[in-house]
């Protein structure tokens, strides 16, 4: 059954000291039934002594409990008993109230846990998992489908296993109270709630993959909408997204609010169930009971049980119903629940990596490298040698290689086959971590929080691990003196807005530079960083990384000619091949196809 094997799958995801707080917390559950049986069983003797005191000569039981408690009268008696119901009811409140605290405190937590692990899980993750997943679906995981495993599985089905806990002790007593009773009510209870929940099941289950579906929708086009947002405003297309917008809120809506009403709606057809019942039952014990005074204490204990019991399991139908709706929620993330486990092994072993020194050279011996469920090979037979200290520039038409050979010898893919050398060591998973720190990167798009420039420049620094003047020192090598003259309190107090608005596209840049100089990396990789810049910014760039040749092994990728005729070494890709390399002036003189495309390119 689904059921039980979504609670195995989630008891799988429970580390050891969850695992021990969940059975504390049973033990609880176990405690407070027992103690709410005791507030049910008390009744009974009570009431028999309020209809007639005379019980408590006639039975034993009573008889023994009233001449060991030493009282003065039957009165004194009725208020001793009455005081241990009223007791035993209070005692059995108060154990509930914390336990449903407790519990309401272990699920939230486990989802919070839950959705940490997801998050670490994600962004710890290789870059090919990000090239193949939309950052929306992983952000609407995170903070959507965990919160809803948390409230709509988690929380459930605590909540239900009290009430199961319960539901089972107290029906187990009246079972031995009287089994014709109790066996005919339990068949019509629970045959009432299985045709209920047969009834309703499907649709239960299509309204929670609605609701799965229709969220991540709504992340996508919020994601897209505000990314976009320019565009939007120029093309007049922000309609479009907002009648899309409006859509996936309908069906959402839609489906909460039926799924809402499938798991409430029971409550009012078992009512009708149960107090037609109860009227039975009535009727059955008068028609065995001639004596009022015997049938009031009898009529007490079956009312307080059912007013335990009815509630209770009202509360496990619509636990499992809101569980089977949602189940999709957990279908989304449990795949990547269950890596996750393995996430805090696998940072421990990166943290424990070997190291690898760059001093001499980088070889790519024989590379090739094709992309999971690709049926063709974005490298082919790659060699090449980058020098110490050299300037190397990589052209290539859109779709060449040239970005995948980059992300070889940033070390974010793996080699199909061939190998990556570094003066004597291979590149490989044990020293990866160690050559990432080797290299600093500057994308063509650099990524700004929306913090200080000097949090930006140290990216992922806590404030106070930040030294400032490192900062200056990395601002003025980026080219950006005049920030130190005119505005140096801003770059430590103002926000740079969101993703960098309140700077310049040449600014942005040389912020990207600057934080790839502050970690002090031995080589750079600039990736087409001054494809989006006017003339002038493209120029106040170059002559920055120019500055830094000097100390600096630089890697530039661009598709603008005029900015690597600085270069020690151009290489040429094309559909996956280096066909050639050489010097600026070698290569146009060699290859008319290299003029012809320098011609196009520039142009």
């Amino acid at each position: 059954m689904n059921f039980f094997r979504l609670v195995k799958e989630l008891l799988s995801l429970l580390d050891k000291n969850q695992r021990r707080k969940l059975i504390i917390l049973q033990l609880l559950m176990i405690l407070m039934a027992i103690m709410e049986l005791v507030g049910v069983a008390s009744i009974g003797p009570f009431m028999a002594i309020v209809s007639n005191k005379d019980v408590i000569d006639t039975n034993s039981i009573l008889n023994k409990i009233y001449l060991f408690s030493g009282v003065s009268s039957k009165d004194a008696f009725l208020l001793m008993v009455g005081g241990f119901v009223l007791l035993s009811i209070a005692s059995g409140s108060l154990l509930s109230i914390y336990t449903t605290w407790k519990s309401s405190i272990f699920a939230s937590t486990l989802g919070v846990q839950l959705s940490d692990r997801l998050y670490n899980y994600y962004i710890s993750n290789n870059w090919l998992f990000h090239l193949n997943n939309n950052s929306s679906d992983l952000i609407n995981n995170i903070s959507v489908e965990t919160l809803r495993v948390t409230n709509l599985i988690i929380q459930p089905m605590v909540l239900m296993n009290s009430r199961i806990i319960l539901a089972i002790i107290i029906s187990t007593a009246v079972i031995v109270f009287d089994p014709i009773v109790a066996i005919i009510g339990a068949f019509i209870f629970v045959f009432s709630y299985f045709l209920i929940y047969k009834l309703f099941s499907t649709k239960l289950k299509r309204h929670g993959e609605t609701i799965s579906k229709e969220n991540s929708m709504r992340f996508r086009l919020m994601s897209e909408g505000f990314g976009g947002i320019k565009d939007l405003i120029m093309l007049q297309r922000y309609q479009r997204f907002g009648n899309k917008f409006v859509e996936s809120g309908k069906a959402l809506s839609y489906a909460h609010g039926s799924s809402f009403a499938l798991a409430n709606i029971p409550r009012y057809v078992m009512e009708f169930v149960a107090f037609g019942s109860v009227v039975i039952l009535i009727i059955y014990l008068i028609s065995i009971n001639n004596s009022t005074s015997t049938l009031l204490p009898i009529l007490s204990i079956y009312a307080l049980a059912g007013l335990k019991l009815l509630p209770a399991m009202q509360q496990i139908y619509s636990c499992f119903a809101i569980i089977r709706g949602s189940h999709s929620s957990f279908d989304a993330i449990k795949n990547d629940l269950y890596h996750s486990l393995s996430t805090t092994e696998q940072l421990n072993k990166k943290n424990c990596s070997e190291e690898i020194k760059f001093v001499e050279e980088i070889k790519l011996k024989n590379i090739k490298y094709r992309y999971p469920l690709k049926d063709k090979d974005a490298l082919v037979n790659v060699n090449l040698t980058i020098k110490q200290g050299q300037f190397v520039g990589i052209v290539g038409a859109s779709g060449s290689g040239k970005s995948t050979l980059i992300d070889l010898i940033l070390g974010l893919i793996i080699p199909t086959s061939g190998h990556i050398q570094i003066d004597e060591s291979k590149l490989s998973d044990n020293n990866i971590n160690s050559w990432r720190k080797e290299i600093g990167y500057v994308p063509q798009n650099v990524f700004l929080t929306e913090t200080t420039v000097a949090e930006n420049i140290a990216f992922g620094l806590e404030i106070g691990q930040i030294d400032s003047n490192k900062i200056r020192e990395v601002v003025k090598a980026a080219g950006l003196e005049s920030w130190l003259v005119a505005t140096e309190e801003r770059i430590f107090n103002e926000s740079v807005g969101e993703r960098g608005v309140n700077l310049s596209g040449g600014q942005r840049q040389r912020v990207g530079i600057a934080r790839a100089l502050y970690n002090d990396n031995k080589i750079l990789v600039l990736d087409e960083i001054t494809s989006a810049l006017d003339r002038v910014s493209e120029e106040v760039v170059m002559n920055t990384i120019n500055r830094l040749r000097s100390n600096k092994t630089i890697i530039m990728v661009t598709h603008k000619m005029d900015t690597i005729k600085q270069c020690d070494i151009i290489f040429v890709v094309e559909n996956g091949l280096v066909i050639d390399s050489g010097k600026y002036e070698d290569l146009v003189n060699r290859h008319p196809i290299f003029e012809k495309q320098s011609d196009n390119l520039s142009s």
